[in-house]
């Protein structure tokens, strides 16, 4: 999030007009804060501007989808380390 870089689990669905979503648990363990009236999230010491309505998204630089199982479940990995 942000400039911030980590290796986490996740779960992969496809939920129509999102591309991911985060949970409290995620949000407690990485101490990111969400300030609705200001707009804002907080991870670290970084603030990050949250998107306004009608705002376009700029998209990050692609993933790589590294399958670890059997299961429907996928770990993502940053492209550049597996090339």
């Amino acid at each position: 999030m942000g400039t911030n870089r980590q290796k986490v689990y996740l779960d992969v669905v496809n939920i129509d007009h999102y591309d991911l979503i985060l949970g409290v648990p995620f949000l407690q363990q990485f101490g990111v804060k969400l300030d609705f009236r200001h707009e804002t999230i907080t991870s670290g010491t970084e603030v990050i501007r949250s998107l306004q309505v009608g705002e376009e998204v700029r998209t990050a630089k692609p993933m790589k989808r590294v399958y670890t199982g059997t299961s429907a479940k996928y770990q993502w990995a940053e492209k550049d380390q597996y090339e």
